[in-house]
């Protein structure tokens, strides 16, 4: 067996790597292809250095992945993106990965290593907690399906308006942002290249992100995104973040 980081894949490990995420559920923030390369080979995971797939005669065992971003505000990483199918082998499998996200982790300072999975993994709970991890909370996921009566600016007093994202705001919304998520396990502060990233796309989408105020002043942030069908699902559904 052996790992490679995701930049270390060929396009023909990549194209693998996306059917088998695409085959085994909902733990890979992506839904096409091109997202794909996006994501994982962006900062998130540094360009591709911090996500691990395992492989073996050419067939992918599991992936993890390391996030090294709050590392520099907070000395703190987060273990994220775990799927693992082959259940006979899930021990082995995982102390290969864990070792190399946690590896990883200490290569750029890490104080606290926080592992994060998702109800369909809660088989690996003894793999995780021999390696000294201990349960401290379940993550609530609360999803809302919109009906032909939505609320619009009408709807809300007159005190209460919101301003898409902007050069003129940003200021504003990374504020908020951070200072509502300092107490919250992967709190993924937004710094000036975050915020730059999110003006330009908003460029294209103005209406997914920006700033509540209340009485003029601001008072709350909104991140959404357009549903779209998911590929192994076939289901239209949409995200959000409030703040």
């Amino acid at each position: 067996m052996k790992v490679y980081s995701f930049v270390e894949l060929d396009e023909r490990g990549k194209k693998q790597l996306y059917s088998y995420l695409i085959k085994n559920g909902w733990n890979h923030y992506i839904e096409t292809y091109e997202e794909m390369l996006r994501n994982y080979g962006g900062a998130v995971f540094n360009f591709g250095e911090s996500y691990f797939s395992l492989w073996e005669s050419g067939e992918i065992l599991g992936t993890m992945a390391a996030i090294t971003k709050e590392i520099t505000n907070s000395g703190e990483a987060f273990v994220t993106g775990i799927n693992m199918d082959y259940m006979g082998r899930v021990a082995e499998c995982f102390k290969i990965l864990i070792e190399k996200c946690e590896n990883y982790c200490i290569s750029k300072g890490v104080k606290k290593i926080t592992l994060g999975i998702t109800p369909d993994l809660d088989f690996l709970q003894p793999n995780i907690e021999s390696f000294g991890y201990r349960h401290t909370h379940k993550v609530l996921v609360m999803k809302y399906r919109c009906s032909d009566e939505v609320s619009t600016q009408s709807d809300i007093s007159p005190e209460i308006s919101f301003e898409m994202l902007s050069n003129q705001n940003k200021g504003a919304f990374k504020i908020i942002h951070n200072e509502a998520f300092r107490q919250s396990p992967n709190a993924a502060f937004l710094d000036d290249e975050d915020m730059k990233r999110l003006v330009e796309d908003c460029k294209t989408n103005p209406v997914l992100k920006g700033v509540c105020l209340y009485q003029g002043r601001p008072a709350g942030i909104y991140r959404t995104a357009a549903g779209r069908p998911y590929p192994f699902k076939g289901r239209d559904e949409s995200g959000g973040q409030l703040c």
